[in-house]
This record gives C-alpha cells, structure tokens and sequence, in this order.
C-alpha cells in the first residue's frame, strides 16, 4: 500500500449565499450552504468525504462528496451549525450511519472480517449561517497511524508460525472525530520471505486508530520446541499521522529478540528507537533513569557486595541475589557493529560460559554497571576472598546493555561514559533464585 508522506491538507470553502438581509432579520430565513472540497497539489484527501450537519444535539444532514471536482448545496435557515467531516469512509468497507441514527458520539464501524481501517481523516467545524457571503476555510487531521512494515529475522529455521500483537487500538471513529469502542491489539501473522529464508515478515501497511495507552509490542514464535513470546513497552504511545515501522532479530542461542521500532510523521525525520526482548520478560528502551541495585528488600540474609558461591553479590532483592562472574570474556568490538551483529557474537560466548557452575550468564545492564563503577573497591575485596578470580582493573574497558545499545565503560574515568577500543570485556552477571 503506498503511502504518501507529505502531510495533507484538506480545505472545505463555506458560501452562504441567499437573500439580502440586515441585522434586524428575524432566524428562519434559508440561506443556501454551498460546500465545496479542494486538496493540495498531490490530491491525498482520502474520499469520500462525510458532512454530518448538527443543530444543538439533532442531526439534520448527513451529505457526503467525492471527490475534488464536486460541490455539495445545502438548505439551511439561519443559525448555528455544528459540521462535522469524516474523511476516507466508504460504503464497502464501513456502516455509515445515517443522519437518523446519528449523534455526535455514534460509532462508525468497519463491516465484519475488516480490521485495518483506512486512511481516516476527520474535521470540526462551527458555522453560523445567515447573512452576506461567509467563506470558512477547516483543516482535516489524520487520525490514524500507518505500520508500514513488519519484519522478525535471524527466526529459527524450524519455526512454524511468528505472529506479532501490536497495541492497543480503538476499532471506530466517531461522527465527531473522536476514536470509540474498547482498546484491543492488532494480531499480523508474519510470512516466511522463502523456504530457506530465516526472516519472517508483512508489508502490506495497516491503517490503525490509535489509543492514549502506552505501545506494547508481543512477539510469539511457535517451533519444534513450542511457542516463545516476547514483549516490548514503549515509553509513548501511539500518535496518529504516524509511520511506524518494526523489525526484530532474535538471537537464537539465548533466545533474545532485538529490534527497531521506527516512528516518522508524514513530512518528518524518523524516530529511531532500538529494543531487546527477552524470552518469558520485557525490557523497555532503555531511556528510564534507573537506582543502584536495591538492598533493602533482602530477604536472603546475604548483603550485596559479599562473596557468595564464587562470585560477588551486586544486587539483592527478596529471594533474588544477582551475582558478578569472578572472571572476564574477552570480546573484540570496535562500536560500529550493530545490535544484531553484537548480539551473535555475545549469544555464542554466554551459551559456553559457566563460571561457578552456573548457567544463565548474561551482560550486565545500566543498574549493575553502575553499581560496579561506583563500587570497584567493594567488589574487588569480595574477589580477593574468591580462588582464581580475576579482579576488575582501572582502565579496562567493561561492556554492558541498556536494553537498547551496547557501552563500553572504562573504569578509573571521572564519569562512566562509552570508550571502545578494540578489546571489550564482558563481566557477565547471572540472577539466581534461594
């Protein structure tokens, strides 16, 4: 579905145009209300357009025209008109309510099977009628959001079925522009590209109304072994007028999925936000702050910063101790890689790591790493007390993930920032359960 990407204007000119009157003239003399629709250079008004005509709470009109070269004609006495327009609605595709069964809050529903709107556009306008000439120019906006692609690779070949739930969305508009009916999540069942490809996807483009809630983004993958899901919040919702984009990779030896989740208006510069889903879990973008490593609900009886079955305790939480690896993996970067391409390298090296018989290890994140930068004494006394451990050394370069990216702390600096160098270590974390 191709999508235009310069943000539309549509111009509804109002002339009255009836018998002279002054002032004095009493209401109830008809004026005649001539409409007519003119687009941009591009013609992107989305018709047929719908005129619903309100006087207080009653509807009296519902007109519809379309297209650029129509004109619509109206009857009306003088007064006060509420005019709401809906853009992009059609007859095969919705149930268009008539002048008689509408109110300001009545849905306009798609018929059933239909899920994906289209490109709705919606304007409100208050007109008075009577008098001399009165042109009135109203701009339609689009409320609507557009998924341009969808795409999960690097799936197992033995996958069967990759499905993505997208949410929430609201299943109408309203008479009045507004979206109505309960939230629900848009379901797209990806398609293998080939037999022997391993990247999943959809490009046809969905139109979709969006909601005030947060965009959460499920991704289920069913294979030989079962189905694993994955899911992702975002810090915003979705905005109408919108272009969104989603691809995912997993990263099949820890069974992780990273991605983008891509936000442009239709004549703006893309948002470019990059996540990481773990399996069973949910990790967000990364741009929350975060504390150090909480304490203060251990119910362990063991203290973070204590050597704990060959390793150092970081964070302790209820039954939950998180614990440092008491030696290093040794990774070759150089900061251009991509998330994905770190991702592989990470994967194979955490999938053969079991320092203190342990399995599970992984990088750790923006909280652990700053305990770690902030605590370097503490940890490394707990190392000392642990056989064969490595302590962690000023000015080693140490990696960690906020969800998002890849960083490169290095220790000894004034403030924890992000320096590569062609040798990063990665001082795995493990949480385990008593």
């Amino acid at each position: 579905m191709k999508v235009s990407k310069t943000l539309l204007l549509l111009v509804l000119t109002f002339f009255l145009v009836g018998c002279s009157q002054d002032d004095s003239e009493v209401e109830g003399t008809s004026s005649v209300l001539s409409v007519s629709v003119r687009a941009g250079s591009n013609d992107q008004v989305s018709f047929p357009v719908y005129v619903y005509v309100f006087k207080g709470e009653s509807c009296l009109l519902r007109e519809f025209i379309e297209s650029a070269q129509e004109e619509l004609s109206l009857n009306l006495e003088s007064g006060v008109y509420d005019l709401y327009s809906v853009a992009g609605i059609s007859q095969e595709r919705y149930h268009i309510p008539s002048a008689a069964q509408a109110d300001k809050s009545t849905m306009i529903l798609l018929k059933e099977g239909l899920y994906a709107h289209n490109d709705l556009q919606a304007a409100y306008n208050r007109v008075t009628v009577g008098g001399n000439m009165q042109p009135l120019e109203i701009q339609l906006k689009r409320k609507v959001v557009y998924l341009d692609k969808i795409s999960v690779s690097n799936v197992p070949l033995d996958a069967t079925s990759v499905k993505v739930s997208i949410s929430s969305f609201r299943p109408a508009l309203c008479v009045n522009g507004e979206g109505a009916g309960d939230p629900h999540s848009f379901v797209v069942t990806l398609n293998r590209e080939n037999e022997s490809s391993t990247t999943w996807s959809d490009l046809s483009g969905y139109f979709l109304i969006p909601t005030a809630e947060k965009a959460q983004i499920t991704v289920s993958v069913t294979s030989g072994s079962g189905e694993k899901s994955y899911s992702y919040t975002a810090n915003e919702a979705f905005e109408a007028n919108r272009i969104y984009a989603i691809s995912g990779s997993c990263a099949t030896s820890v069974f992780n999925l990273s991605g983008r989740f891509i936000a442009e208006d239709w004549n703006k510069t893309p948002i470019d936000l990059e996540f990481t889903l773990t399996e069973g879990g949910e990790s967000s973008s990364g741009n929350e702050e975060t504390d150090e490593p909480s304490g203060g609900n251990n119910e362990t009886g063991i203290q973070v910063g204590a050597a704990y079955n060959g390793c150092c305790v970081i964070a302790a939480e209820g039954k939950q101790l998180t614990l440092l690896s008491p030696e290093d993996i040794t990774c070759y970067f150089t900061g251009m890689e991509s998330v994905y391409e770190m991702n592989q390298v990470m994967s194979a090296k955490l999938a053969t790591f079991g320092a203190a018989g342990l399995s599970g290890w992984r990088v750790m994140n923006r909280t652990e790493s700053d305990y770690v930068y902030n605590h370097v004494d503490v940890v490394n006394q707990a190392l000392e007390s642990i056989e064969n451990s490595q302590p962690l050394v000023s000015g080693k370069r140490y990696l960690w993930f906020d969800g998002t990216s890849y960083f490169a702390m290095k220790l000894g600096q004034v403030m924890q920032g992000n320096d590569w160098s062609s040798s990063t270590l990665i001082r795995p974390v493990v949480t385990v359960t008593l």
